[in-house]
């Protein structure tokens, strides 16, 4: 009986340690950037083979699991006080089990990126290195780390274009993303300060006022919801881009007032995953309803 009992406890363990390592590699966060390709793929050539788009996929959702499993080993003094609930700090996984993780998602997904083209590999080594250098360094400075997480969450649409060999109109998800997760980045600076602060990081929302910070990513966010019309209303895109572009700026709007304060409510940044998501919609139904011409 009393084996049974510690062989259930033992079980229980290993079960918390798996849930702990896929929390860590934020599942919700890798399958946006994993969509985030393909719709990228979508609005490129779409000549890329359908097994190159998925393992090109995998491979950018690999690294942003590896990117986040490090960022919370580095951040795990100010997650203590921050999100003491996330697996580090809570003792669900350790920090050297932690590690391993970050280097066989990394080597998997460099793997892959490589397999598939050159092209992808030496894009996708640059963003395994710049997350590094973010996790490790960048992150310490605030804004320019914001900039250097946005510009890398939008260069997921080229990367996906480029499986197929031709850029398309990755453009256009790709600077609506670049400004989406500026504001998002920003106002995780909102949301940390207490931690931000204990460690001098130098996030926007210390550097200058909380309010001041909302303010700035109520008006990045009000920018890309006035952007996000344009594909629309100029006629690249059609109805199957608009209407989940009209949900997107109300979600905007929504959130607009308790932004411009500078005192937003909960874990906003998780919630503002939501807009990324019916962005992702609205680019994937533009492109299937109004694709490029061929290319003569």
């Amino acid at each position: 009986m009393h084996k049974r009992i510690e062989n259930g406890r033992l079980l229980a363990k290993i079960g918390k340690s798996i849930r702990g390592i896929i929390v860590l590699a934020r599942p919700i966060n890798c399958l946006l950037t994993a969509g985030s390709v393909v719709v990228g793929a979508v609005a490129g050539s779409l000549g890329g083979a359908p097994v190159d788009i998925a393992m090109a996929a995998l491979a950018a959702a690999l690294i942003t699991g590896a990117g986040n499993a490090l960022n919370d080993v580095q951040d795990i003094e100010e997650d203590r006080i921050n999100q003491p609930q996330r697996p580090l700090p809570a003792g669900l996984v350790s920090p050297l089990a932690a590690i391993v993780m970050v280097g066989l998602l990394v080597v998997s997904g460099l793997g892959l990126a490589w397999w598939v083209s050159a092209v992808t590999g030496m894009i996708a080594t640059a963003v395994a290195l710049a997350l590094t250098g973010y996790s490790i360094w960048l992150k310490q400075t605030g804004p320019a780390g914001n900039i250097l997480v946005a510009a890398l969450a939008a260069t997921t649409f080229p990367y996906g274009a480029l499986v197929g060999g031709d850029l398309g109109r990755s453009w256009i998800p790709a600077t609506f993303a670049f400004l989406y997760h500026l504001g998002r980045e920003v106002v995780k600076g909102i949301e940390d300060m207490e931690g931000d602060q204990r460690r001098n990081i130098r996030t926007l929302a210390l550097r200058v006022s909380p309010i001041a910070a909302g303010r700035v990513t109520a008006l990045l966010l009000g920018l890309v919801a006035l952007l996000a019309l344009l594909p629309w209303t100029v006629g690249i895109y059609g109805i199957g881009y608009g209407l989940p572009v009209v949900l997107l700026d109300a979600f905007i709007l929504a959130w607009f007032p308790q932004l411009w304060r500078g005192v937003p409510r909960g874990r906003l940044s998780r919630r503002l995953l939501v807009g990324m998501a019916l962005g992702l919609l609205a680019i994937c139904l533009g492109e299937v309803l109004e694709p490029l011409p061929p290319i003569p």
